[in-house]
């Protein structure tokens, strides 16, 4: 799992996983605090959403052809 950290495409990975996980917490929030999810509190996150798609949709073959290096042998 060292070995994994060291990795900057998997440090990328997940800070893109975590705003995922940001976003749907503030959804899930929004949605338990009024009792309904209204289709306009989704419209802020929009660019958000682009840009970890985007960002994920960069670092992920990376990710893999780096993950293929690490040798896990101990």
């Amino acid at each position: 799992m060292k070995k994994l950290f060291i990795l900057k495409t998997f440090q990328n990975i997940l800070f893109y996983m975590f705003l995922i996980g940001f976003i749907i917490g503030v959804l899930y929030g929004v949605h338990t605090l009024n009792n309904k999810l209204w289709y306009y509190s989704i419209i802020p996150f929009l660019p958000v959403l682009y840009i970890i798609v985007k960002g994920m949709y960069k670092n992920v073959p990376y990710f893999i052809n780096d993950f293929k290096l690490i040798d896990f042998k101990q």
